[in-house]
């Protein structure tokens, strides 16, 4: 025959084993949840940043673009100024 103490005891054991390995187990998990929440904060400044950049990177193409127009617009006159000496000289 079982023996009913026996039997209950084993049961107590493996309830309080169970109990820890919740308790473990829930550790874990807040510390999982605490690793998220600190990911989250951290691709939230990323993303933040990558905006901020590409941002600058638009002002960049703009300053780039104007820059280019005052470039061409220079060279036309070097030409301009270079044809009117070679005409100067050549006379």
């Amino acid at each position: 025959m079982d023996d009913p103490d026996a039997a209950a005891r084993e049961s107590a054991r493996a309830l309080k084993a169970s109990r820890l390995h919740t308790e473990q187990l829930a550790v874990v998990v807040k510390e999982l949840e605490q690793q998220l929440v600190t990911r989250a904060e951290d691709m939230a400044r990323v993303t933040a940043e990558c905006d901020h950049a590409a941002m600058l990177a638009t002002f960049v193409r703009e300053d780039c673009d104007l820059l280019r127009d005052k470039l061409q617009v220079a060279e036309a006159e070097v030409k301009r100024l270079t044809t009117i000496i070679r005409a100067i000289n050549a006379a």
